[in-house]
């Protein structure tokens, strides 16, 4: 079983994804070498975490209409996911995924059967490293471009480690995981340790509206 280098902060760089999402995916494919086939959601053609696997077999959907053939217009909820999955002829066993959808990011991964080998996640990196908290579920929530949106980054890592994966990566705004069956050094991965920054600084919720724990 292979390792992965700890940290992966060496290989981040940019090159079609919004920071340096593209290298660490990068890095981490180099170690394990997964099957060739990614699922991204909450996507722009010209900027997104999964646009540089120009060689592998992909899906794109996103709720806006961009007019870009690549791009499946969906709005993607924790009911329909794994229908679109099915619809689409996603494998049970894929190399990348990516969910960047501005709020119920958490509830939809929660929900995905399928077992792909990396996750890249959106997270709310301006609640802090210690809350394990999300906005509540709802699917015909509409992100106003405040704090309240996503989950924590604990709350991520919870449900990852519900479903048998690790944090391996966190860069300000995306949480990258690996299913822990993969990689045979998960405990150098301390959690503190992938902590960052915040790239983000959304206003203050005028709703007031309440994060529920997870």
């Amino acid at each position: 079983m292979p390792s992965l280098p700890c940290p992966l902060d060496r290989y981040g760089r940019r090159l079609l994804s919004q920071y340096d999402e593209d290298g660490i995916i990068d890095g981490i494919v180099r170690s394990l070498d997964p099957p060739r086939e990614f699922v991204e959601f909450g996507c722009h053609p010209a900027e997104c975490n999964c646009l540089a696997l120009t060689s592998w077999r992909g899906l794109f959907m996103d709720g806006q209409d961009y007019g870009d053939p690549r791009i499946r217009r969906e709005r993607i909820t924790p009911d329909n996911i794994n229908g679109l999955l099915d619809k689409y002829g996603v494998s049970e066993e894929f190399g990348v995924l990516s969910i960047d959808i501005d709020g119920q990011d958490l509830w939809v991964w929660q929900a995905i059967r399928r077992r792909p080998w990396i996750v890249v996640i959106e997270y709310n990196p301006q609640l802090g490293p210690d809350a394990s908290v999300s906005i509540e579920r709802d699917d015909k929530f509409v992100w106003d471009m405040s704090v309240y949106q996503g989950a924590s980054l604990r709350a991520m890592a919870k449900v990852g480690d519900g479903k048998g994966y690790h944090l391996v990566h966190a860069n300000g705004q995306n949480a990258f995981f690996v299913r822990r069956d993969l990689f045979d050094n998960a405990d150098e991965f301390k959690y503190k340790k992938r902590w960052r920054p915040s790239k983000a600084n959304h206003p203050p919720d005028k709703l007031q509206r309440k994060f529920v724990e997870v």
